[in-house]
């Protein structure tokens, strides 16, 4: 098993498709004008930098990865409690 046990939690829910996106996520990613799916489509070569596994939220990650045009620093979360009767944001 690897030490990067969120890390692989979150590439999981990457890969299977159950991202949901807060609106203070959107809101940065648009004021940079990084698009989402760049994002995405680097955490499966992201280098876990930070991991806290027992965050108060749930199980975080700071990783450095490269998409099209950069190099950078991403916050991810693998949370557990997520209500699915109202959008995330």
């Amino acid at each position: 098993m690897s030490l990067a046990i969120t890390l692989d939690r979150i590439r999981a829910i990457v890969a299977a498709g159950e991202v949901r996106v807060s609106r203070h996520a959107v809101q940065e990613l648009a004021a940079d004008a990084i698009l989402l799916d760049d994002i995405l489509a680097g955490i499966a070569d992201a280098v876990l930098v930070e991991d806290y596994p027992a965050a108060f939220k749930g199980p975080t990650a700071l990783v450095l990865q490269r998409d099209r045009a950069a190099t950078r620093s991403m916050w991810y979360g693998a949370w557990r409690r997520v209500r699915r009767d109202r959008p995330f944001w």
